[in-house]
């Protein structure tokens, strides 16, 4: 902005922009709009002023005929004005959108002044009306419908009985919900092509009722999901109706509308309950097509009965269980639910989706500490199936769900390790008060990260030996187990172009415990369960040592096919785990955890 040059131009214009407005769809009959352009010359001699206008569509791309100015040359008299004419003129065949550009006003070669104007020619438009009508054949007033484009997935909401908006052409998808009858009704439609001015009438009428009932008729609600699933030209979205404390006694469901070809379009559903007799049961349940009703009251024969055993929580700590079906997108309600910790918990779940789990703990505060999930796990109606979560001993876990924990991807290298997955392998998570995850390559250091097992490093070309490690402790309060874990990895490595899983090494500890995370002192087996990635086989060395005093000292331990031998002291509390080794490769590996299980004297 040139300020000083401003204050001592003697010409100027009047208005400083001209916006010339919208000229709406469609443009059969556009009539040109034209605005007066007022030049005024404060110099004590005539200004002849050369007029030109440069103008961009909404391409960006140059346009002639739709901004013009007239006449294209003007002499202002001395301390006097004259007046220009900017006209837009939308009826070329032109691309709609916003046309702009700058009226230029040129003397002697150099320009005095600039004046941006614009005209719009408008997109296509039709207007859509959407009418709610209530079970009662009344308008629903307490009503909304989310319509959504289903090439640019942005929902445009209309409230109340009766709203209007106008909307580009194209194909919607459609969902409704009202309040009536004293209950709600869930209506969609996959497809609305618009084309043409329309009317939407949504009529609950359309629906049927959606009901779970579990065998237990004490079990009380505790959330409920209704999910529909839309795949438009290979594009996935869902629409959720969540209904926190469970479906309400009058809901109904349905669809509005014609039904989309096979696997374009399909609903879940999800509904939790809390049993008379403190156990839970969980349900369910996908289908292609959104018909009209649900009702299911699946008999406990069709159940599967889910019994875990919660691992202990430090003092002052909550422990919370939740499961979740799993369908085909990952998605599924479920509640959690406060359990004791160390306890046991049984679920009743039907069979058709997998199921994941989820332990987690917090503070008196809700304040989030740590946690366990499960991968997908299926079950047999009529059988039990028993499983635990949170037990020790906590540390590094690859889990078959999981993502490779150590890959070379082009010149870059990753590490991606769950440091506090449980004694069944469930991967685990905690609040941390310090981590670090560093890289060295030939023994020099290439970077490091703050988070815990996870980083990405650059590599620099060619062959190497690389060093990779990571070691983080948990905050106060977070566990009375694993309070501090650390591992490293070592491996060489030639950058390359594509994508490799680099091997490495993890040893389980399985030792017998109670349910307060303890063996008891004297001679006790520690069973070793080797887990590889990476092409990592066999096995050339392993050293096993056990602490008793949090690290300060360690003492080896024998070690015996597939365990080792440990004597736990009476006067010591924790036992702390170290083990170093190397593959049949040669590739190394070494684990520490400070406090791994307790001692019981």
């Amino acid at each position: 902005m040139d300020v000083a040059r401003a204050l001592a131009l003697e010409a100027s214009a009047e208005p400083s922009s001209l916006a010339l407005g919208v000229r709406e769809w469609p443009h059969d009959d556009d009539e040109p709009v034209t605005r007066d352009l007022v030049y005024r010359n404060d110099s004590g001699a005539p200004v002849v002023l050369d007029l030109a206008v440069g103008a961009v569509g909404p391409d960006r791309r140059p346009t002639t005929g739709v901004l013009t100015v007239a006449p294209t040359t003007l002499t202002v008299p001395a301390g006097g004005t004259a007046t220009a004419r900017v006209t837009g003129d939308t009826r070329p065949d032109v691309p709609n959108g916003a046309h702009s550009g700058l009226v230029t006003a040129s003397s002697g070669g150099g320009v005095l002044v600039r004046t941006p104007v614009s005209v719009e020619r408008a997109q296509e438009r039709y207007s859509l009306t959407v009418r709610h009508v209530g079970r009662d054949g009344e308008p629903a007033e307490e009503s909304d419908t989310a319509v959504i484009d289903l090439d640019q997935p942005r929902p445009r909401y209309f409230l109340g009985a009766e709203s209007t908006a106008t909307l580009p052409p194209g194909e919607y998808g459609v969902w409704s919900s009202m309040s009536t009858a004293g209950g709600g009704a869930l209506l969609t439609r996959p497809a609305l092509v618009l084309d043409r001015d329309t009317t939407l009438t949504v009529h609950a009428r359309e629906a049927e009722p959606l009901r779970v009932t579990p065998p237990d008729p004490a079990a009380e609600p505790l959330v409920g999901g209704y999910t529909i699933h839309q795949v438009h030209e290979g594009r996935a979205m869902s629409y959720n109706y969540l209904f926190p404390s469970g479906f309400p006694e009058k809901l109904w469901v349905g669809r509005n509308g014609g039904e989309l070809p096979a696997g374009q379009q399909s609903r879940s559903v999800s509904a939790q309950f809390a049993g008379g007799d403190g156990s839970f049961y969980r349900f369910g349940w996908e289908e292609p097509g959104v018909g009209a009703g649900f009702v299911r009251e699946p008999r406990a024969s069709e159940l599967a009965t889910v019994r875990t055993t919660i691992g202990p929580a430090p003092e002052g700590q909550r422990a919370s269980h939740a499961g979740n079906p799993v369908f085909g997108d990952g998605s599924g309600w479920g509640a959690s639910s406060e359990v004791a910790a160390p306890g046991v918990v049984v679920d009743h779940v039907n069979t058709e989706p997998g199921w994941r789990w989820t332990c987690t703990q917090s503070a008196a505060d809700f304040a989030w500490s740590a946690g366990q999930s499960s991968g997908d796990e299926c079950y047999r109606a009529g059988r039990e199936h028993r499983r635990s979560t949170n037990e020790p001993v906590f540390g590094p876990v690859l889990a078959d769900w999981s993502t490779p924990p150590l890959v070379r991807d082009g010149g870059r290298l990753r590490l991606s390790l769950s440091l506090f997955g449980d004694r069944a392998g469930n991967l685990g998570a905690s609040d941390t008060a310090s981590a670090r995850t560093a890289l060295e390559r030939d023994g020099k250091p290439v970077g490091e990260s703050a988070w815990p097992g996870s980083a990405d490093f650059p590599l620099a070309p060619g062959a190497a030996h690389y060093r990779v490690s990571t070691e983080v402790v948990r905050a106060e309060d977070a566990s009375d187990f694993s309070t501090r874990v650390s591992g490293a990895w070592t491996f060489r490595a030639d950058v390359g172009t594509g994508r490799a899983e680099l091997p490495l090494t993890l040893v389980r500890f399985t030792p017998a415990l109670d349910r307060d995370g303890a063996a008891r002192a004297g001679f006790s087996l520690l069973p070793l369960e080797l887990r590889r990635a990476g092409g990592a086989s066999g096995l050339r060395s392993l050293t096993v040592e056990a602490s008793y005093d949090d690290g300060a000292s360690w003492a080896r331990a024998p070690v015996l096919p597939g365990s080792a031998l440990l004597v736990l002291p009476r006067d010591r509390e924790f036992v702390s785990l170290r083990v170093r080794g190397a593959d049949g490769a040669g590739n190394g590996f070494e684990q520490t955890t400070l406090r791994a299980y307790k001692i019981k004297r």
